[in-house]
């Protein structure tokens, strides 16, 4: 529909979701696109938990409205449906729609709409968990690497990231139970190579920035978590 001066509108969209308790809620505002009564919104992404909970049967209705600078938009028409109607992948054959202004409706008898949406292109892309690659046979082998640079503070000291409390964990320690914890069970043989860097070594005293912490340098693995530890 005209809604500005001269017979151009500067028209949005709005995309809303269904409520399970009723109404609809706003999950996507496009830019306007200025003075035309035939707009091209340009296109977006948008996760399906975000625009209608996952579910490809939930009400989405798509709202349009005349821009306006003092943000009181004026309604043009809207219009219901599905993601899984407008989505071709998933079986969907709805390509365009009417726009519907229910009060221009009834002050128009011979009313048809107030203009149509088209769905040019709608695809549905997958993206997959890190629980979909462990379940597709993604291998993981876990490396650790631990820092003794000087920062560290001399291990001595309570004072040092590396110092052993015979209370509680250092904070090298918790890193590693909280990380490695999680992904070791995923290592397939749990043997898990562990470096040191920055690090003074035997006999003369020489800074490595990478050496084995079982100092087997052909060798470097050692067994699960605890083995680290």
């Amino acid at each position: 529909d005209k809604k500005d001066l001269f017979g151009k509108s500067d028209p949005i969209v709005e995309i809303a979701k269904a409520q399970e308790g009723g109404g609809f809620t706003v999950v996507y505002r496009s830019q306007p696109v200025m003075k035309t009564l035939s707009p091209r919104w340009a296109g977006f992404d948008i996760s399906a938990q975000k625009l209608c909970s996952g579910d490809w049967d939930r009400s989405l209705k798509f709202s349009v409205w005349d821009w306006n600078r003092s943000g009181s938009h004026d309604f043009i028409g809207s219009c219901t449906t599905t993601l899984r109607d407008i989505c071709p992948e998933r079986g969907g054959q709805v390509f365009s729609l009417d726009l519907i202004n229910l009060e221009m409706k009834k002050k128009k008898k011979k009313y048809t709409n107030s203009g149509k949406i088209n769905f040019n292109i709608v695809k549905a892309t997958s993206i997959h968990s890190f629980v979909d690659f462990i379940n597709g046979g993604c291998q993981i082998n876990l490396v650790c690497a631990i820092d003794f640079t000087a920062s560290n503070g001399k291990p001595h000291l309570p004072s040092s990231l590396h110092y052993n409390d015979p209370y509680r964990d250092n904070e090298y320690v918790q890193a590693i139970k909280s990380v490695a914890s999680v992904l070791a069970p995923y290592d397939s043989d749990q043997l898990i190579p562990v470096f040191g860097f920055g690090g003074r070594l035997p006999p003369d005293g020489h800074v490595s920035h990478c050496f084995p912490l079982n100092f087997n340098y052909e060798r470097p693995e050692v067994y699960g978590v605890q083995g680290i530890l």
